[in-house]
């Protein structure tokens, strides 16, 4: 039984932060060409609902076991909840934001089917993004500077 509820808390560790880095690193998953984002996004999908059915598990076994409960039974349950609220909830404040220049200028288009944003950043860096139908994503980044009114960008 020691070895079972072992096995449940490496695999709750392992699926939690499994789940968290994707969250956590959607940025960096978004510049990748082709199918890698939707991919992505499917696997956080699985994980989320994943997750969320272990944790109805963990509390039903929590609640067989209500005679003989032990802190063991309670972890995996514990992980799992929070690797959910930090991947929703985000209540570290954790982006991917935090680690890139300041955004000077921030730009955006807002179509029915698609989106396109572009920052140029204090570092002299830009990023365009553009996000068509089915959430498939074109990135672009550089360089920029600026002349009077005219900002002049290189890529």
């Amino acid at each position: 039984m020691e070895k079972q509820e072992n096995r449940k808390i490496k695999i709750a560790f392992f699926f939690s932060i499994l789940f968290v880095v994707l969250v956590k690193t959607t940025y960096y998953w978004q510049k990748l060409a082709g199918l890698v984002f939707p991919i992505v996004g499917t696997i956080i999908a699985v994980l989320f609902i994943s997750i969320s059915i272990k944790i109805i598990i963990a509390l039903v076994v929590i609640i067989k076991q209500k005679k003989n409960l032990s802190l063991k039974l309670f972890i995996p349950c514990i992980i799992y909840v929070i690797a959910i609220g930090d991947g929703v909830f985000n209540p570290f404040n954790i982006n991917a934001e935090k680690f890139q220049s300041k955004v000077l200028i921030r730009a955006c288009y807002e179509g029915t089917m698609n989106t396109a944003t572009i920052k140029f950043r204090e570092n002299k860096t830009f990023e365009f993004q553009a996000v068509g139908w089915f959430a498939i994503s074109d990135f672009y980044q550089g360089t920029w500077k600026s002349e009077g009114d005219t900002l002049y960008l290189s890529g």
